[in-house]
């Protein structure tokens, strides 16, 4: 994602269903949330409301991008309790290894935005995650008519769990420095609270 032509975006960009409008290029100033800076960052229009998808780091050898696909929630959903079905439709190829979404095997915690839930991958010193969070408060602003933000992040690192979760941790989502990504130690509970019904 270091470029903004077709063949540079992940497989999630690079589709484009009928009902959301090609993604097109836009400056940090206008990310919704706080992220690592030097990533591009990409905006639609969607069915449920507009969307972002940012581009993060990757200095692993794992193919794939790493990215944060942010939802604004305009559609009646985005007042219900989070549910990572909202995001359904994006697993696949562009966030191996993890090829399916398995709500039983989501791990969770709490930082200083509320529930945080995720599923990980370890090989070695590589790290995968993938996560979903909701928040309304870590915003720079609500786009449109956006009820709340539900957002999914795919981060590999060479590293720990603390430092694939970091980009979406309270510290970074709230604009402060990412640091070591370290945050509230209670992880580890298999149960989600997030793995609500289905929007």
């Amino acid at each position: 994602m270091a470029a903004c032509s077709p063949d540079a975006l992940p497989l999630m960009a690079a589709r484009t269903p009928e009902f959301a409008t090609e993604y097109r290029l836009v400056s940090d100033q206008q990310r919704w949330i706080g992220a690592p800076a030097g990533g591009v960052t990409l905006e639609r229009r969607t069915r449920t409301g507009p969307e972002q998808l940012i581009a993060l780091p990757n200095h692993t050898v794992t193919a794939g991008d790493n990215y944060i696909l942010a939802k604004a929630r305009e559609d009646l959903g985005g007042g219900r309790r989070f549910s990572t079905a909202i995001f359904s439709g994006q697993i696949g190829p562009s966030t191996l290894p993890f090829r399916k979404l398995e709500e039983a095997q989501l791990r969770s915690r709490h930082d200083g935005l509320g529930p945080l839930v995720w599923s990980e991958v370890r090989q070695g010193s590589l790290y995968c995650v993938l996560a979903f969070r909701r928040t309304d408060t870590a915003v720079r602003m609500l786009p449109g008519r956006a009820r709340s933000i539900d957002l999914m992040m795919r981060n590999c690192v060479t590293g720990d769990l603390e430092t694939a979760l970091a980009p979406i941790g309270d510290a970074s989502l709230l604009g402060s420095p990412v640091g070591d990504g370290r945050g509230d130690a209670r992880a580890g509970l298999m149960l989600s609270p997030l793995a609500g019904p289905k929007p």
